[in-house]
Order: C-alpha cells, then structure tokens, then sequence
C-alpha cells in the first residue's frame, strides 16, 4: 500500500511515497535514484522526516495519510507506546486527554504532583511522618505575648500554632531570633 503526498513545493527535486509501514521513499527527479527512509530521531524520541524543505513527525504524517479522522482529533497515539513504531496499525487519532490517560494507563507517564498518591505524602509531610529527625527533637519554645513555653518538636507546634515551617526551621537552627513571637531557647533529644 503506497500513496503518494502532494508535492507542496513544485521546485522539489524528490517524489515522496509514504507506505503503511511507517517508511518513506524517496524518488530523485533529476536521476531517478531512489531510497527508503524511515527518519531520524527528535529529541524527544519521534521520528521526523524531510519533506520539502521542511521537518515534520514522521507518525503525523503517516497518520494524515492513512487514517481517516472524522471526528477532527488533534493528536497521534502510539498504541504500543513506541515512539518509533510507525506502522499504520500502531497509530490512531486521539484527543489530549486520551493520549495523557493513555500514557498513564501503559506506565509511560509518572503521576503529576497533584495525584491522590502523591497528595497523601504531601499531608504525611507536613504532619511530619516523611521527616522523623524532626520528630525526635524536643525544642523548648517560648513566646513572650502570650507568657507560655511550650516543649514540642517542630512539627508539632507548626501544627499547634499554624506556623510557617521555613522560618520555624531557621528560628530552631539559630538563623532567626524570632518568628510569630516565638523563641526558641534550645533542644533535647
């Protein structure tokens, strides 16, 4: 199965073939000589292709001139996940969310930062759980306006008092002498 593409530009010096398996062949105008390619490739790992003076995804191409798009889809899937495959049976038109659900699905995408997973350690971390060399530490902490000391571990009066963590960081490593009218006189294990 060969179909030819249109040339764009009637000044090209090259027929170009595209075939169902995803390669190309090229035909010399001038000489004849003729050769298959199937591209290079991009830095993100697709094959692209010449044409015209111009680069273009090999697999867009393909897709454009083999597989019918109806529905005016704006996207090329891989169905096998293999960038470089291709063949007309590998490819199909999706949306970007498809594509994204597809890369999820087949393990070719990690989850974002605002999964379920990862949201979990995120809460885990703020009460302290991925950190226990701040749990081990007691800290002794006073605070003048409210005439209180207090003998919690960072996290647990960042917790109490809803206090920002960096400068509750710096104010028990010696770095600021004060935050929200806390102090922190020393620290015991």
């Amino acid at each position: 199965m060969i179909k030819e593409i249109e040339l764009l530009n009637a000044q090209s010096r090259n027929y170009v073939f595209v075939k169902a398996d995803g390669s190309f062949r090229i035909v010399s105008k001038k000489s004849g000589k003729e050769w298959i390619t199937y591209g290079s490739n991009s830095r993100r790992g697709y094959k692209r292709i010449k044409l015209f003076n111009k680069e273009y995804l090999a697999h867009r191409i393909i897709a454009e001139t083999f597989i019918p798009n109806p529905e005016n889809k704006p996207q090329v899937n891989h169905i096998d996940g293999n960038k470089t495959n291709n063949d007309v049976s590998n490819l199909e038109w999706v949306t970007s969310s498809e594509n994204r659900r597809h890369a999820f699905d087949t393990g070719l995408a990690k989850p974002t930062r605002h999964s379920a997973e990862t949201k979990a350690k995120l809460s885990a971390a703020k009460q302290g759980a991925l950190h226990p060399q701040y749990n081990k530490r007691i800290y002794i902490f006073y605070n003048k306006s409210l005439n209180i000391f207090e003998e919690l571990t960072q996290c647990q009066l960042r917790t109490k008092y809803n206090l920002h963590s960096s400068n509750l960081h710096k104010l028990c490593s010696g770095k600021r002498k004060s935050h929200a009218g806390w102090r922190c006189l020393g620290c015991y294990i």
